[in-house]
């Protein structure tokens, strides 16, 4: 579905909405030519019942809260403020509903996420036009500007549906090559359903594979090399300064 409109203050939106056969995920495609200083654009989603819990990803791992909850009864320090503000959120957020259904919101670099009651709302645009009384052409937000995000509707819990999977999917989609001959696919690490490999770098001679259990869940999380040839594993802490050994099963 494409459609295309006026905006605020002369800028123009064009939309690309795409259902797909078989896969639950909607995707949009939006095109943003802004004109107008001082705007707040934003995609908004109704949903059809009381979020219950509301979950997002972070940094090699992910975090959930109650969004009923005030944050005046909040007990534990580590977990500050409220489920119902805008949270950053990275690649994806999830609103799980009373109905036990839940929608996913997957996007490509757009972190601001909110929830205002039954509406899911993804920040765009913030343009500013002036910064401590200075203008300010960076945070104007002037232009065309093409934004990607998705949406999955599901039954069952996010971890059921396996939505932080998705995201990293929807994050590297295939990459169109011409001039060029394939190569032979080649495995170099596999793990269990639960477990994602977020970064590999090379340190020294070493080769440094960081990954997370996705779904907190206790263990066991398996890794493991296809190739089955021996090598070398250790532990290392996020900094690389500590090694410990891995015992194998």
């Amino acid at each position: 579905i494409r459609a295309t409109s006026d905006f605020h203050g002369g800028s123009k939106v064009d939309r690309e909405i795409i259902f797909y056969r078989h896969p639950p995920r909607i995707d949009f495609a939006a095109r943003v030519d802004l004109r107008a200083d001082d705007v707040l654009v934003t995609a908004d989603f109704p949903l059809a019942g009381d979020v219950v819990e509301r979950s997002r990803g972070i940094p090699y791992g992910f975090s959930a809260v109650d969004p009923r909850v005030p944050p005046s009864a909040l007990t534990d320090p580590r977990q500050p403020g409220t489920g119902g503000a805008i949270l950053p959120s990275i690649r994806w957020s999830h609103y799980q509903l009373s109905s036990g259904c839940g929608l996913a919101l997957l996007d490509r670099g757009l972190t601001g996420h909110e929830l205002n009651g039954r509406t899911v709302a993804l920040g765009l645009v913030n343009g500013v036009s002036r910064y401590m009384n200075r203008p300010n052409e960076m945070l104007r937000g002037q232009g065309v500007r093409d934004f990607s995000y998705a949406l999955v509707p599901h039954s069952g819990s996010w971890q059921q549906a396996r939505i932080a999977r998705m995201a990293w999917e929807f994050n590297a989609p295939p990459i169109l090559a011409t001039n060029t001959s394939a190569g032979k696919a080649q495995s170099y690490i596999e793990t269990s359903e639960n477990v994602i490999v977020e970064a590999v770098r090379r340190v020294g001679r070493q080769i440094e594979v960081r990954l997370v259990e996705m779904n907190g869940q206790p263990p066991p999380a398996g890794v493991g090399q296809p190739s089955g040839e021996g090598r070398r594993v250790v532990w290392t802490s996020r900094i690389s300064w500590t090694r410990a050994p891995v015992t194998a099963s």
